[in-house]
Formats: C-alpha cells, structure tokens, sequence
C-alpha cells in the first residue's frame, strides 16, 4: 500500500491507494446508498458492503479510511460507524501493511476532525481497534497511540482535547501498563484540565465543560482498571477539582439566570448556558457513581463535603432538572450499598438522606391524575400498571426515586436500624397532615421499608396496625389504596408474628375493605383481594379458618364484578386462600368450581388468555388443596375439555404458563390416570423446551447497558441480549416435563427416548438456570423411570444400564464445568439418585473410575476457591490497614476543600414540614 502524493500529511489529504476493485467513488456511493431513506436502496448496499467486507478486507479498510478523509460531514459520520465494527472485527485478517497504515491514518484523522460529532465517532474506533490491537498474539500492539493521545490532551483545539480525553478513559482497560506508566504525565494533564477556569462567552464554556467532562470519565476509568487502592491514589489528589467543577456547573445551573416567576417567588432557571452547564454537572455526577461503583474509597477524602453538596443542595433543589436531582441521591445510595463502614462516619447522613427521600416522594405525587380514570384501571386504554403511581412524568420518577432510595437503605444491614427511627419521626405527623399526599407518601415509607427493618417494626406491630387500619376508611381512593398495600406488603415482611397477633383486626378490616356497601372504589376493593393473598402466605390454616366465609363471600362477589382485572384478582385470591387452607376449603368447593368450569367454557373471546390462564390456575390449586378424592373427576373433565379443544396455543398467549403449570399440578392429583392426556400435551411442551433463544451479542456494550430491551449477561467477553419471555416458557417446559417424568415414573418410560434427546443437549444451556437445573434433574428421572418400569413390567433388565449409558457421561461433564455452585450441587445429586437407581451390578468399571475422578476434581476446585477467597480477604484487609494510615496525608497534600454549592433559592420540602420536623431536619444537617 502506498500514499497517493506522498505522505500522511500531505498530497491529496492523506489519501490512500485502493487496490483491487474497490475505489474511492465506490465506497462514497455505498455510503450514500447506506443513508437512503429508500429502504430497498438500503437493503441492496448492505448486501453489497457485507459482500465487500467478506472478499477484500483490506481494501475495504483502505476505502473506508478514505471517506473518513475526504467525504463530506454526514459521510464522514457514516463511514466511521462503518469502520468501528470493519476494523475491529476484520482486525486479524487485514495484512501487517493496512493494519500499519490504519493505525497511522486513524491517529491523523482523529487530530484533523474539525466536526465534533464526528471526532467522537472516530475516537469511538480508535478505542475499539485499541482493543483488537492489544488483544492480537504476537502482534506489534499500538505503541504511538498513547503518545499521539496525550499530546492532543495538552494542546490544540477544544474539540481535540475532547476526543483525546475521550480515547484516554477507553485505555486504561486495554493497556493499564503502559498508561500506569505515564501516570506523572497523565494527571498533570488531568489536574490542569480540571482546575482551568473557564472562559467567557457560552460557546467557550460549554466547550470547556465538556472538556473537563471526557477528563472526569478518564479519571474513572482509570480507577476501574486499577487492581488495588495503592494503584488509584495518585489520583486522588484530583478529587477536590472534579467536586468543585461539579459545583461551578450546577450553580450556573441554579443561581445566575434565574429570575423571579410568579407572586409567590418560585423561581426558575432561565438560558440555555444553564441548561448546558447543568448537563454537565450530571455527566460528572455519573462519573463519580462509577467511580463508586468499582473503588469508594476513592471519594474519603471529601465524604463529607460531597454528602453535603448532593443532598443538602442538590437533591432537594428544585431549580434543578430532575434527572439531577435524582442522580444525586442514587450517588448517595450507591456509597451506602458498596461502602456502608464509611458513610456510618457521615454525621446525621441516614437522617438527611431519608428526610431528601421523603422530599421527593411528596413533590413527586402526581395529583393531576383523575380519579375516574384511576379507578377504571387496566380499561380504556388507560394502561395496565398495578401501581399506584401510573403517569410516566418527572413527578413519577422523583416518586420512585425517593422509594427506592427508603427501600435500599432499609436493605443496607448497617443502616437499617438508624432508617425506622428516622422514618418515624415524620410518620406521624405525616398520617396526621391534611394533605393527601403526606397521608399516603406515610404509608409508601412504612411499606417499603418493612423488609429491611422488618426487626425493628415487630417491636411495635401494635403501634403499627393501629396507625394503618384508619386509613382504610380515608376520604382519599388513592390513599385506602396505599393502606391495603401496605397491609399486604406487611404481612409478608413482618409475617407471621403479624398474622398470629393481629389477625382479628386485619382480616376483618381487608373483608369490609372488599364489601361494595364499604368501600365504593373497585379498584380499593380488588387490591384489598391482592393484600388478603399476602396476609395468607404466612398465616396458619387455623387462623385462617374463622375468617373463610366472610373473606370467601367477598371474593365470590368480587370475581363476577363487570370488569376484566377484578375479576382475575379475585379467582388468584382465591387460588392462594385455598392453597393456604387446604382441606379446609372442601365446604366450599362445590360453590367455586361450577362456576370456574364455566369460565373455561366460555369461547375465548369471552374469557381472554389471562382471565383463562387464571381460572386454570385457581381450578389446580383448588384441587391440590382439597386433595384427589375430591378433585380426580372434575380434574379429568377439565383435562379432557382441554385436549378437546386442542393444546395448540401461540408462544405469546399469556395462558401457556398458567396452562403447563396447572397440567403439571393436575398430574400430581391423578398420578399414573393422566398418563393418557401426554400425547396431547408432549408436542407443544417439547416444541417450548427446544425453543433457540432470541439472542444478540455485543463486544462493545457495558455489562449495565441494554440491547433492544433485551435482558444482557456477560458470556466471556461479550455481552449477550435475550428476550426473557421464550426463557421464562422455555423454562417452564423443561420443568413440567420433569414434574412428569418424577410424577409418572413407570407411565413415562414410553416418552424417555423422545424427552431425553431434547433434554439432554440442555445441560449446558448457558442462558437460563434453571433450563439446565430441569435438564439434570430429568436425567435422573429417566433412570427411575427406567427402573420402575423394569421392576414393574418384568422387562429386560438390560434397559437400565443403556440408560445409564445414555445419561451418565454427560451429567459427569455437567459436574466439571458447571461455573454455579447450587446447580453443580443438584448435578451431584442426580448422579447418586442415578446410581441408587441402577442398582447393583449395573455400573462398569469404567463408570465407577469416571464419577470416582469427576468427583475427586470438583473437590479439588472447591479447595482452590477457598483460598482465593481466603487471599483475597486477606489482602482486603491489608489495604484498609494502609489505607487508613494514608487518609489524613491525603486531606493535607490534596489543598482546600471545594466551595460548598450556594444556596438554593427554594428548598420546597422544608417548608411543607411540620415545625417538629423541620427542627430535626436542620439538626440532621452536617456542619
């Protein structure tokens, strides 16, 4: 490959001989054709550049760079794109003469983009061909690239700086050595980027911000790739300029531009420099919360002035965007979860944090929902959400945040007996206000934080209960609503010492709040339905039992109410009251199962796939409680209506789940009387089990990103999207067909070849647990089948070995590479339950050394992880020791603190607290 006119630098810019068929005309054409609205334009130059890419790969890499010298500014943008997945990808094909001449021409390229949407772009390749580059065995590396980057870092255009900086927070991963190395030169250029002031005219200083944002996110970046805290502390004398950047922006942000609006004096942030500064302030927040996320201590040093700066003037700002606001409390709750030791050092920290929290979920109530329309939820188009809070807005997010935020802190063991008091003391006044929205943010706060204070609240159940009931008769909808779901959600935290000493206050008062003559509100009255199945779950059968008739009178009523949901919440309620009681429903079966019956023969546009899935459920559970004998001839009629109307069904009707689970509890009631109904139900169940996952993978995506809405794992390197809703019906195949197999045994042993081959490549599905936990559990069902049968049938015992055969060898491999403990621990298991099946004289020699060898590994690998653990802690508590002896060096070399964030011009929550309140709010605060 030669430079058409010379040099790099000179000549036609840089532009560079094609050889083969693949000119630059050719390539600008495609690229054009790659943009055409027209999508079978588009179509055809896909297939044109897939083809191109295939047979030449260095003269499409030649063509690319090409256009990314000379195109024009949207084909530049384009080309780039096209060459972060060529280049990469392609990397090993390309002969040592393009990979030199791409390494050169990249480097030239990102220094001479004057455009900065498209210098990100490229920059976005450099950082991936870095990766290919360095991961290449026996390759040359990229040795000019730090170099070029941290020369374009200390000088030349803002736009430069920006892209180099953005380059550098993507090679710390890929070459930690090299940049450690650098280090000295790597935070000079840090901390001058980050103390320079910024200059004037908007332009400038948006410019500069972003700037100083790329050098942020290259500082956390570093701390990530760093393997101990030694390693990241050259760089923590950097702290205070990323706090006080973080301050300048967000008080551009909030402070200047703002002016008076309105006769009460609200005000509100004005210009678009604001808006861009704030913006600012929220890319460097995140860069802290991933500095948070890998190595907290990073952020000792300047603990207090940064829990000051994100809740005392940030949080509760309403001058503040949203977003920002709630970015600063995630940081505070991420430092609680990962360092818990070092916020407890944080004076009055849990009580300003649940004070913000509460500040949030009170502004956050959104009270421009109309009643009407809440109430007819799930109808209308109006959306299908369960909770509370149904618009999607700014409001709602604040509402979630500050839930979120009571809930993860109650989580937090360290915080969780310091989170009940601080609730409480604005509970009270709360439940007490005038005002809905304290009323019912009371009641959220004492329900989302009964899990992790779930210690403290039994010592006062009473005071509880007696607070909560009331509220069921409030004038408010929305808040009886909050008073039933907190009593269900009590009731599986604080159960069952709830249920065994409150349930005559309880029971009674969820039975009145499902009677239409007390409670007016459909949607109330469904949802104190939902908080009975709660209550249930932990309570015996004999508290239950007194209570059985009112409840059931209630639910009877509730399930033919003219609306779609209710009527679904009440047949469920009355599925897990059932389950609870057991037997003790027999009295009432013949009043419910008519009726459920009915229900199922309705034609499907009558009763829909969920309302059908439902009823299928609740006439299973029904059946399970009040055992066989009552159950076996309507279990066959329901069986047999359901192979009469066919158990074809399509992946995404919501009744398949409930279908295979119902089929499979109905099998457990008629024993070896539903072998007859597999025929009908082993073609769809096996057609589900062998469904391949929708699945797409990306090299270059953060293991906390998303892929089209996809659920992501990490496999290797790579991030992997699938569409959890075939895992989840894949899944429950796999386990009805062993509920089958377990259930069944010697009535299966026809079906065993057909399963065992679609079951057995499951073994080693890496997407789904519990695919392959079914999968090793259906390797031993199919032994004891096979020997039930044979003892059974008298047939040839020869057929137990074949099946130990058939099973054993790749349960062995199962046992070696299995990467998850609890299913290494049930493949274990299935191997005995195989072994004790075959008997005597039914395992070879052969056999008997490989399980022997199988075995001997997985204890070895089990020694090995003990001591990596054990080092591990050990050198954990090393770097506490040394860093404990360095913090106070740290304060003293670092310089001042950052300026504290002025002021807000409101803080709108103080002022809607009680006075006691607001005391202790002002009391909480950190000097």
């Amino acid at each position: 490959l030669s430079l058409r006119g010379g040099s790099a630098n000179g000549g036609n810019a840089g532009t560079l001989a094609v050889p083969g068929q693949v000119e630059m005309v050719e390539m600008r054409q495609l690229v054009v054709s790659l943009m055409s609205p027209d999508n079978t334009v588009r179509v055809d130059a896909e297939k044109k550049y897939d083809s191109m890419k295939e047979q030449a790969p260095d003269e499409c890499s030649i063509a690319l760079l090409n256009e990314l010298s000379s195109g024009n500014e949207e084909g530049r943008a384009m080309a780039a794109v096209l060459a972060r997945t060529e280049l990469s990808g392609a990397w090993e094909r390309l002969t040592p003469a393009t990979q030199a001449i791409t390494k050169q021409q990249l480097l030239a390229r990102l220094e001479a983009e004057d455009c900065p949407s498209v210098a990100r772009k490229i920059a976005n390749v450099v950082g991936g061909l870095a990766f290919s580059a360095a991961e290449e065995e026996g390759g040359p590396g990229w040795p000019e690239l730090l170099p070029g980057v941290l020369r374009m870092c200390s000088g030349g255009t803002m736009v430069q700086r920006e892209v180099a900086f953005h380059v550098l927070s993507q090679l710390p991963n890929v070459m930690h050595p090299q940049v450690k190395k650098e280090l000295s030169t790597v935070y000079n250029l840090l901390e001058s980027t980050l103390s320079a002031p910024a200059p004037p005219g908007n332009r400038e200083r948006e410019q500069h911000a972003e700037v100083q944002v790329a050098a942020m996110k290259a500082v956390a970046s570093y701390i990530g790739s760093c393997e101990s805290n030694k390693d990241m502390k050259p760089l923590q004398p950097l702290l205070p300029h990323m706090l006080r950047c973080i301050g300048t922006w967000l008080r551009v942000g909030a402070a200047p531009s703002i002016l008076p609006s309105g006769e009460d004096g609200t005000m509100v942030s004005g210009g678009e420099d604001g808006d861009v500064q704030e913006f600012a302030g929220r890319a460097a927040m995140d860069a802290l919360l991933e500095i948070s996320d890998v190595n907290t201590r990073f952020l000792k040093p300047y603990l207090a002035d940064l829990t000051t700066a994100m809740l005392d003037h940030v949080a509760v700002n309403t001058n503040l965007e949203s977003a920002t606001r709630r970015l600063a409390v995630e940081l505070m709750v991420e430092l609680a979860e990962k360092a818990p030791a070092m916020m407890k050092t944080q004076k009055g920290f849990v009580h300003q944090i649940v004070t913000v929290a509460l500040s949030l979920m009170v502004s956050g109530v959104d009270t421009t929902i109309d009643l009407e329309v809440w109430s007819r939820w799930g109808t209308d188009g109006k959306g299908d959400e369960a909770s509370e809070q149904e618009e999607d807005g700014e409001d709602q997010a604040l509402f979630e945040q500050g839930l979120e935020a009571l809930d993860r802190l109650a989580m937090i063991p360290s915080f969780s007996a310091k989170i009940m008091p601080a609730c409480f003391s604005y509970v009270p006044q709360f439940l007490a206000n005038p005002d809905w929205r304290y009323r019912l943010v009371a009641l959220f706060s004492i329900s989302q934080t009964g899990e992790g204070c779930g210690k403290d609240m039994k010592k006062h159940l009473a005071e509880l209960v007696a607070s909560i009931l009331p509220l069921l008769r409030d004038e408010n909808p929305r808040v009886r609503w909050a008073a039933t779901n907190c009593l269900g959600q009590l009731s599986t935290d604080l159960g069952p010492a709830l249920q065994s000493n409150f349930h005559s206050q309880i029971l009674p008062a969820l039975t009145a709040a499902m009677d239409p003559s007390h409670e007016p509100n459909l949607r109330v009255r469904a949802h104190a339905a939902a908080a009975t199945i709660n209550f249930c779950e932990k309570a015996e059968k004999d508290i239950l039992g007194p209570y059985l008739e009112g409840v059931l009178r209630q639910l009877a009523s509730l399930m033919q109410a003219p609306h779609r949901k209710a009527s679904e919440q009440s047949i469920t309620t009355v599925a897990a009251l059932a389950l609870a009681v057991g037997e003790l429903f027999a009295p009432y079966y013949h009043e419910f199962m008519p009726f459920l019956k009915t229900l199922l023969r309705l034609p499907k546009e009558q009763c829909n796939g969920k309302l059908r899935g439902k009823t299928l459920e609740c006439v299973s559970l029904i059946g399970v409680a009040v055992g066989p004998t009552l159950f076996r001839e309507d279990a066959i009629e329901v069986m047999q209506m359901l192979v009469a109307e066919g158990l074809e069904m399509a992946g995404d009707d919501p009744s398949i789940t409930y279908l295979h689970q119902a089929c499979g509890r109905m099998c457990r009631c008629l024993g070896p009387e539903f072998a007859p109904f597999l025929p009908a139900l082993l073609p769809g169940l096996l057609r589900s089990a062998s469904l391949q996952p929708d699945v797409k993978v990306d090299e270059n995506l953060d293991s906390d990103e998303e892929i089209d809405g996809m659920e992501t794992i990490q496999v290797g390197d790579a991030m992997v999207g699938i569409k959890t809703s075939m895992l989840e019906e894949k899944a429950t195949a796999c386990h009805l067909l062993v509920t089958y197999i377990q259930q069944l045994e010697e009535a299966f042993f026809p079906y065993l070849e057909q399963v065992g081959k679609e079951m057995k490549p499951l073994l080693s599905f890496l997407y789904h647990e519990d695919v392959r936990l079914s999968a090793i559990q259906s390797m031993a069902g199919m032994c004891r089948s096979a020997a039930s049968h044979v003892r059974k049938n008298n047939a040839d015992p020869a057929i137990i070995p074949q099946v130990v055969a058939f099973v054993l060898p790749d349960l062995l491999t199962t046992l070696e590479e299995e990467v998850e403990v609890a299913v290494q621990a049930q493949c274990a298991r299935s191997i005995g339950m195989c072994v004790e099946d075959a008997g005597n004289a039914c395992l070879t020699t052969e056999q008997l050394a490989a399980i022997a060898d199988s075995l001997v590994k997985v204890l070895d690998d089990s020694k090995e992880r003990v001591v990596e653990v054990l080092g591990a802690r050990a050198d954990r508590e090393d770097e506490d020791e040394e860093d404990e002896e360095e913090d106070s060096s740290m304060r003293i070399s670092s310089g001042p603190p950052p300026p504290r964030l002025r002021q807000p011009a409101t803080v709108q929550f103080s002022g809607n607290l009680p006075p006691m309140a607001q005391q202790q709010q002002q009391q909480s605060r950190v000097p």
